[in-house]
C-alpha cells in the first residue's frame, strides 16, 4: 500500500463515520471516536516509512507500508468488535475504501518530491515535510475523535498552527527543493480529510439564544379558550432584508405556566434565491419582499397559526393537526422565516444578496435558538416539531441536528416537501409549465448554493439517505404528502420515471424514502399519501390528521424520555 493509499483510506472511512448521538458514553461515539484515533495513526505510520525512504534517497519499504496497512486493519477489527454492532455504518477494509480514493493524496506526494525523492541536498528537507504532512494528518483525526465524543465540530486550529510554523521553521534551514507551499499542502491535506464524495458529513449548529427579548405580551380568545401569547425577537440573527428573526410563544390556554409538550410549528412559504445578477429568483410570484423581511406577532399569530386552525372565509374552526394539538393543551411556539432559506441556513454567506454583503442564511441557527430558549423558559416534557411545505425541510433538518448534538426530539411531522435528489428530475421536468411552482429560471442548484448543507445532493443529509446510511431511527418521522401537491408534480403530464414504476408523480418523488423506511426493520417512520389531496393536508380537515394523532399516540406509548433527558 503506497502513501497515496493510505491517505485515500482515511479519507473515505472518515467521512463515511455518522454523526455522534451522545455522549463518550454512548457506545456508537466511542466507535467513531476510536476509528478516527486508529486513521490517525495509520496516515502517519505511512508517512513515516515515506519520509525515512526520501531521507535516503531509497523508495520507500513496501514492507514497512503493509505492517502499517496490517496494524491499522486488526485494530479497526478490533473496534468494530468492542463496539458491538454499534458501528455505523458498516465500512468497508483499508484496501478496498483506499482505492475508491486513490488519487486523493497525489498532489501531497508529488509536491513533496516523493515518494523516492530527488537524489540530492533537499531530500532531508523534504522527508521532514512528509513526516509533517502526516502528523497534521493525525492531529486533524485527533481533533475529530475529540469532537465524536464530546457531539461537537472539530477544531483544527492548533493543528494548523503547528503544521505552519515547522514548515516555515524546515524552509529557513534549507535547503529546500519547495518552498511556500505550506497552504497548498495543507489544502490538499485537507481535501484528502474531507472529500468522499457521497458520504456522510456531520454539523453541529453553531447558534445564540441569550440576546432573545420578549418584545410583547397579548391575551387571545377562540374556541371557547383563552390563551397568553409571548411574542421573542433574537437581535443575533438578521433577515434577508430587513429586521431580525422572531418567533411567539402561544402558552396552553387555562395553564399558561404549566408543564407541557412543546408542538414546534414551521409554516411554509416557499424558497428563493438570488441569482449571479442579484436577481431574486423564487416559488410562484413571490419576490425578495415575500419572505426576507422580520415577521411581526401579528405576521405569526393571524397567518401562521390563525390562518391554519380557522377558515379565514367563514371564520369556522379547520380541524387541523396544528388546532388539535392547541385544543390538547399543547405549547406551541411559531417561528419565523425571514431568509427564505426552509429553515436550514447554517451562518453561511446569504449568496449575491445585494441588500448586504455580509448577509447570511440562519433559518437553522434562529428556529433551533428559538426551541432552545423556549425548553430553557417555559417547562416543558417531549419536544415535536411540525412542518408544512418549507417548513416540512425545516423539521428535518433540526431532527438531524438534534440527534447530532445527543438530544433527539420526540418527533416530526414533514407535511408536503422534502430534500430528495428526485427533486432535480421533477424541476427539469416541470420548470416553467403552468402550474408549476417553479418557473423556467428557477433550478435546484441555485437553492443549494443558498442553503447549503441540508440542500446538498453530493452530502446524503436527506432522509432518504440518512435512513439506510445512519440506521437513523433516533427521531420517529412522520412523512405526509397529498397526491394532487403541485410541488411534486401532481397536476403535471405523469413524469416518465414514475409511469415506469406504476406511480404517480407525487408518489414517485417521495418513493426512495417510502422503500428505505420499509426497508427499515422496525422503523419508527411512516410515510403517507393522501389521493385526493393537495399541498399541505395538515392544514386542512381530513384523514391527514388523524394520521398525525395515530404517528403521536404510537410514539407516545413507547414512553419517549423528555425532551434533553438523554
Amino acid at each position: 500500500m503506497t502513501l497515496r493509499q493510505l491517505f485515500s483510506a482515511i479519507a473515505l472511512i472518515i467521512l463515511m463515520l455518522p454523526p455522534a448521538e451522545g455522549g463518550a458514553a454512548d457506545p456508537a461515539a466511542i466507535c467513531q471516536a476510536d476509528r478516527s484515533a486508529t486513521l490517525g495513526k495509520l496516515v502517519k505510520c505511512g508517512a513515516g516509512v515515506v519520509s525515512k525512504a526520501v531521507a535516503s534517497f531509497e523508495t520507500p519499504d513496501a514492507d514497512r507500508l503493509a505492517r502499517c496497512a496490517e496494524k491499522f486493519v486488526a485494530q479497526f477489527a478490533r473496534i468494530e468488535a468492542a463496539a458491538n454492532g454499534a458501528c455505523l455504518p458498516a465500512v468497508p477494509d483499508a484496501a478496498a475504501v483506499s482505492a475508491a480514493m486513490q488519487v486523493c493524496s497525489d498532489p501531497v506526494i508529488v509536491s513533496l518530491g516523493g515518494p523516492a525523492g530527488a537524489g540530492n541536498s533537499t531530500d532531508k528537507c523534504q522527508s521532514q515535510k512528509i513526516k509533517t504532512a502526516g502528523k497534521y494528518m493525525d492531529c486533524r483525526f485527533k481533533a475529530d475523535s475529540k469532537a465524536h465524543k464530546k457531539a461537537v465540530l472539530p477544531e483544527f486550529s492548533r493543528c494548523d498552527a503547528k503544521f505552519n510554523a515547522r514548515f516555515a521553521k524546515l524552509e529557513l534551514k534549507g535547503p529546500c527543493s519547495t518552498t511556500g507551499d505550506a497552504a497548498t499542502v495543507r489544502a490538499d491535506l485537507t481535501e484528502c480529510f474531507q472529500s468522499a464524495p457521497g458520504q456522510v458529513e456531520r454539523v453541529i449548529v453553531a447558534r445564540d439564544a441569550t440576546r432573545i427579548v420578549l418584545d410583547e405580551e397579548r391575551t387571545a380568545s377562540a374556541l371557547g379558550l383563552t390563551w397568553e401569547l409571548d411574542f421573542y425577537r433574537n437581535p443575533a440573527y438578521s433577515c434577508g432584508k430587513s429586521g431580525k428573526y422572531s418567533f411567539l410563544v402561544i402558552n396552553p390556554a387555562g395553564n399558561p405556566d404549566g408543564e407541557a409538550p412543546l408542538w414546534a410549528y414551521l409554516h411554509g412559504g416557499g424558497i428563493g434565491y438570488y441569482d449571479a445578477t442579484s436577481t431574486y429568483v423564487a416559488v410562484k410570484d413571490q419576490t425578495e419582499n415575500t419572505w426576507n423581511h422580520e415577521e411581526t406577532f401579528d405576521d405569526l399569530w393571524e397567518k401562521a397559526v390563525l390562518a391554519n386552525a380557522f377558515n379565514q372565509s367563514t371564520g369556522q374552526p379547520i380541524d387541523s393537526t396544528l388546532k388539535r394539538r392547541i385544543e390538547e393543551g399543547y405549547r406551541v411556539v411559531a417561528v419565523s422565516m425571514c431568509d427564505h432559506d426552509g429553515y436550514s441556513g447554517l451562518g453561511t454567506p446569504y449568496t449575491n444578496n445585494p441588500h448586504s454583503p455580509d448577509a447570511e442564511v440562519n433559518g437553522l441557527q434562529a428556529t433551533m435558538a428559538a426551541i432552545d430558549f423556549t425548553v430553557a423558559n417555559y417547562p416543558t416534557t417531549h419536544v415535536w416539531t411540525h412542518g408544512t411545505s418549507a417548513g416540512s425541510i425545516g423539521v428535518w433538518s433540526l431532527a438531524a441536528s438534534y440527534t447530532n448534538e445527543g438530544t433527539p426530539l420526540t418527533g416530526i411531522v414533514a407535511d408536503s416537501w422534502i430534500a430528495t435528489p428526485r427533486l432535480n428530475i421533477i424541476a427539469e421536468a416541470f420548470a416553467g409549465e403552468p402550474g408549476y411552482p417553479f418557473g423556467a429560471e428557477m433550478t435546484v442548484q441555485g437553492v443549494s448554493d443558498k442553503v447549503g448543507f441540508f440542500a446538498r445532493d453530493d452530502i446524503r443529509a436527506w432522509p432518504e439517505a440518512q435512513v439506510p446510511d445512519r440506521d437513523f431511527r433516533a427521531v420517529p418521522s412522520l412523512f405526509v404528502n397529498g397526491n394532487d401537491d403541485p410541488f411534486c408534480g401532481g397536476n403535471q403530464a405523469p413524469l416518465a420515471e414514475a409511469v415506469a414504476d406504476g406511480l404517480t408523480n407525487c408518489q414517485w418523488f417521495h418513493d426512495a424514502l417510502r422503500q428505505e423506511i420499509d426497508a427499515q426493520p422496525n422503523s419508527p417512520h411512516q410515510y403517507v399519501n393522501l389521493l385526493g389531496y393537495g399541498h399541505v393536508p395538515t392544514n386542512r380537515g381530513g384523514p391527514a390528521n388523524d394520521f398525525v394523532d395515530d404517528f403521536v399516540a404510537g410514539v407516545l406509548a413507547t414512553n419517549p424520555p423528555n425532551f434533553g433527558a438523554r
